[in-house]
């Protein structure tokens, strides 16, 4: 039952690994001024979950986010929008930290970037791609799941349902 859990929960996080999610946060920040404290939230949850838990900041690196961060630093500090300005700090920073490795990186802003481009960005361009591991994208704790997930047998989940009576 845990396993199945984290399976769908793993599935659900995986599914914000797609430049669509990204610019739909972004076109939906655009107006961060007239936003609720609710919708800011959100929309930067769901950011935070594609920076940090699935570790892919470099998804978040465009200019047109840029932008909005560069608004919300420069007015008064608020608490409605306090959550933005963080994660905008840490993209940021993340962003200056990548610069020295890769100064493509300027080029790579205009552009929305998949998980396998963001590897790219972050690894060299010349580095190979498998797609089989999934290391970097996300932290130690859901790998370990992961692979207790894959040694899982769906059968035997089955048969214990089943002698259950569900």
């Amino acid at each position: 039952m845990e396993l199945t859990f984290i399976y769908y929960l793993s599935l659900s996080l995986f599914s914000l690994l797609n430049p669509k999610v990204v610019r739909a946060c972004t076109w939906a920040l655009q107006s961060w001024e007239i936003m609720s404290s609710r919708e800011i939230k959100s929309a930067v949850t769901i950011l935070h979950r594609i920076a940090v838990n699935l570790n892919m900041p470099i998804m978040l690196m465009q200019a047109q986010l840029f932008r909005i961060f560069q608004q919300v630093f420069n007015v008064p500090r608020d608490n409605r929008y306090e959550e933005l300005r963080r994660i905008g700090n840490f993209i940021v920073k993340q962003f200056v930290k990548l610069v020295p490795r890769n100064p493509k990186i300027f080029a790579e802003l205009l552009f929305f970037k998949s998980h396998r481009e963001c590897y790219e960005i972050e690894h060299g361009y010349d580095e190979p791609f498998n797609g089989d591991k999934h290391g970097w994208v996300v932290d130690n704790f859901l790998c370990i799941y992961l692979n207790k997930i894959k040694s899982f047998s769906f059968t035997q989940g089955k048969e214990q349902r089943m002698e259950r009576g569900g």
